[in-house]
């Protein structure tokens, strides 16, 4: 029987992805290599792995905070470029500000979009409505 999640479009899509970074007189330590996937919208998956193994550096490729070195990553068929509105990332590491109330945190993202005060908080608050 075939998959449900098949006949949805692609929403992610990894051709041929490399990534490696430079070590001290000894050439490049290569993180991944000709990385190929595709997940369909609506579609869940999960990488695992052990440590060490280029889960953390797969994501961040994927939320545009690190370059690959070869190959590309496309989000509903645009090429990812760099951060984006359209993809999100949840850090394992505590990065929220921890003298700021919850709303203040998230008001603070949108700060940074230069939404005003106002708006921000709306716009937090409404989030909060639809959880």
């Amino acid at each position: 029987m075939a998959d449900a999640t098949q006949s949805h479009p692609i929403a992610l899509e990894v051709r041929d992805l490399g990534k490696t970074f430079p070590r001290r007189g000894d050439g490049d330590a290569t993180a991944l290599a000709q990385v190929n996937f595709s997940v369909n919208r609506r579609e869940f998956v999960t990488v695992v792995g052990p440590s060490g193994c280029g889960k953390s550096t797969l994501v961040r490729i994927f939320a545009g905070l690190e370059d690959a070195s070869s190959g590309s990553v496309l989000v509903d068929g645009a090429p990812v470029t760099g951060p984006g509105s359209d993809r999100g990332m949840v850090f394992q590491g505590y990065t929220l500000f921890p003298w700021l109330t919850v709303l203040r945190n998230v008001m603070f993202g949108l700060s940074l979009r230069g939404i005003g005060c106002n708006a921000a908080r709306s716009q937090a608050l409404e989030s909060e409505k639809r959880s």
